[in-house]
């Protein structure tokens, strides 16, 4: 019983410091301050830290701001510089070196040929089907979820985290017919290693929820979104994300902003049964 009163409390303090760094990633954060934060010891915050994610809190930092800075050199139009500054980097050329290690090539380099350095890191898929670009711009209101989370590429992580997710709803009798079943992909599987993409499957709760061990609250940004629809088996959900990035991220006339993309499942009850029907709506943060 103590041991585990005393990982869910780690657990609840990691899902604090998740949430502190992602909203901080302009600017390096030392380990003392994220140890005030999960208001942990320094001596044992770290060894807590990359207990629960894989990595060191300054691996998981630099691995997230660089990751960020490569979404913007694909999708926006700032400049190198402003780029580097918005990252935590003194200088442009900090940033030009410790990205050069992350990714094997330069911020410029990257940004005038992204297309073809992604495709180095994964197979091309097959498009069986023509994906329409229509899309809406949606603006939502922010929103409260109870969330939990899984590392490691989409199609596995996803399942695991939506099977603790269930038990847990049904236990604690949060789920309703109007319930949504979001799933927050921070991640690019063409930037991220595999063992280290982040997929937290998602509900909306309100302010009476308490959470539990491994299950934390995040609040989902409100503003614009590009709202695209995903027909089909969740396993081609990376083919529509490939049209989208190819046909119109490069051509879009607003940029994209730095919060996660999401997906809402609208019918996840025909995975089973009839996975050609599924619908799938994936919303693309916009500035």
């Amino acid at each position: 019983m103590l041991k585990s009163k005393t990982q869910k409390h780690y657990q609840n303090r990691i899902h604090i410091v998740w949430q502190y760094i992602q909203h901080n990633l302009d600017r390096r954060l030392t380990l003392e301050e994220l140890a005030e934060v999960a208001c942990i010891s320094p001596f044992h915050f770290h060894r807590v830290f990359r207990a629960y994610t894989g990595e060191s809190l300054s691996q998981y930092n630099k691995r997230l701001r660089l990751e960020r800075a490569a979404s913007q050199l694909q999708s926006n139009k700032m400049g190198i510089t402003d780029i580097a500054y918005g990252c935590g980097y003194e200088t442009p050329a900090a940033f030009s070196k410790a990205f050069k290690q992350q990714f094997s090539v330069t911020p410029t380099v990257f940004r005038n040929d992204w297309q073809t350095f992604l495709s180095r890191y994964r197979y091309e898929p097959e498009i069986k089907k023509e994906l329409s670009m229509d899309y809406k711009i949606e603006n939502r209101e922010a929103q409260r979820v109870l969330y939990t989370r899984r590392r490691g590429d989409y199609m596995e992580s996803a399942p695991l985290a939506w099977q603790a997710m269930d038990e847990y709803a049904e236990k604690e009798n949060l789920y309703n017919e109007k319930t949504q079943m979001i799933g927050v992909c921070h991640d690019s599987p063409e930037i991220t290693d595999k063992d280290k993409i982040r997929y937290d499957a998602c509900i909306p709760v309100d302010d009476t929820t308490r959470t539990d061990g491994e299950f934390g609250i995040q609040t989902i940004r409100g503003g614009d979104y590009a709202v695209f629809m995903h027909e089909g088996p969740y396993e081609t959900l990376i083919d529509t994300y490939d049209q989208i990035a190819h046909e119109w991220i490069a051509n879009q006339e607003r940029e994209l902003d730095d919060a996660p993309v999401f997906e809402i499942y609208l019918n996840p009850e025909l995975m089973e049964s009839d996975p050609e029907s599924l619908k799938t709506k994936i919303y693309f943060p916009l500035k």
